[in-house]
């Protein structure tokens, strides 16, 4: 593991994963964020599974966010595993918040 590689205890609330700097590092607004992390945290299950060797920045990555992702999706009203999430809803969720800033109705200024 690198020397700068700290690990979170699972009980970190949302706050800790959005205010570290190497999460925000991961793209220009939250949605490239999410994205990113949890492909990466979805490439490390699949290597995992797969038993092939993942690197130390990958593990330090995984010991990092795991445990706060999967608390995230545990604590939410109706609870969802994040692979399930990322695979099947993320890209809908995407798709369909951008076709809604396509057709939004322009606001009027009343005075």
């Amino acid at each position: 593991m690198s020397p700068r590689c700290t690990t979170l205890p699972a009980s970190h609330q949302y706050r800790e994963l959005i205010d570290d700097q190497e999460y925000v590092s991961m793209g220009h607004n939250s949605v490239d964020r999410v994205k990113t992390l949890l492909g990466k945290l979805e490439s490390m299950k699949r290597s995992e599974e797969q038993e092939s060797s993942t690197t130390d920045e990958r593990e330090c990555l995984s010991g990092k966010f795991a445990g706060q992702v999967e608390k995230i999706f545990k604590n939410l009203p109706n609870p969802l595993e994040w692979q399930s999430f990322y695979t099947n809803d993320l890209n809908l969720i995407v798709d369909i918040c951008i076709e809604a800033q396509r057709h939004r109705m322009p606001r009027f200024n009343i005075t």
